[in-house]
């Protein structure tokens, strides 16, 4: 599910604007992927971003979400897999930049 439908209606924007914008795409295929039942690909997801103002979590939220929980489930495995192996300085900055992301993932659910 997405809020493109929802954030383009706060407009005047129509569907066929977006298709003329994208280079004459259908007007059904703005429909499935609005409604979520269509694949996007990053020049619309851009296009929507650009023309609303908005960002990829206003646009994405459950899919934002879904990704959070990803990452908080594998980056522990991840840390420990770096851990084990030659601790270059590679490797150490490595480890500080991903656990510095698992702590911010943790930080944004309080």
């Amino acid at each position: 599910m997405n809020n493109l439908r929802n954030v383009r209606k706060q407009t005047t924007v129509t569907q066929a604007d977006i298709s003329h914008l994208l280079g004459g795409v259908d007007t059904t295929l703005i429909s499935r992927i609005e409604e979520g039942t269509h694949p996007i690909n990053l020049n619309i997801i851009i296009t929507y971003i650009l023309l609303f103002g908005k960002s990829v979590l206003d646009l994405f939220p459950k899919t934002v979400d879904k990704i959070k929980i990803d990452l908080k489930e594998k980056l522990p495995s991840l840390l420990i897999l770096l851990d084990e192996s030659e601790t270059s300085t590679d490797v150490k900055a490595r480890i500080k930049f991903f656990e510095t992301v698992f702590d911010n993932l943790l930080k944004e659910e309080r």
